[in-house]
């Protein structure tokens, strides 16, 4: 059997972390009585679908990972429109902004292109397909 490549762990690790920051997200807001379900909770499942090597999970985070594709396009067009940047309390504008901006879309951007790679790639798409049941 063909051992998992560090880059799939490592792929199905940022989707269970951001499925975490979900959940410390729903339960802060839980504390302070403003509950919402987010869902962002099913990539838990997702990333330890792909670290078990499931084919829907690899499907799932395909489709999750068009889904930020489209959002990262959001951002972009954003970020042409103008506004604030804001990182917690702080706000940014005139160059800083553009700077910020620019700086947190190519760092999403290549994220998203890294782990699309991953998934795209001939050795794991085999080792998704031949896993046995």
């Amino acid at each position: 059997m063909m051992k998992r490549p560090r880059s799939l762990t490592f792929t199905a690790w940022v989707f269970i972390a951001a499925g975490l920051l979900a959940v410390w997200d729903m339960i802060d807001e839980l504390l302070r009585e403003d509950f919402s379900f987010h869902f962002g909770l099913v990539l838990i499942p997702i990333g330890y679908g792909l670290l078990k090597l499931q084919r829907m999970a690899r499907a799932c985070a395909l489709g999750c990972l068009f889904l930020g594709w489209l959002l990262l396009a959001c951002l972009v067009v954003l970020g042409f429109l103008g506004g604030d940047f804001h990182i917690g309390n702080e706000s940014f504008r005139g160059w800083k902004r553009n700077v910020m901006w620019a700086g947190f879309c190519n760092a999403f951007g290549i994220l998203l292109a890294w782990m699309n790679w991953v998934l795209l790639r001939r050795d794991v798409k085999t080792m998704f397909l031949t896993r046995s049941a």
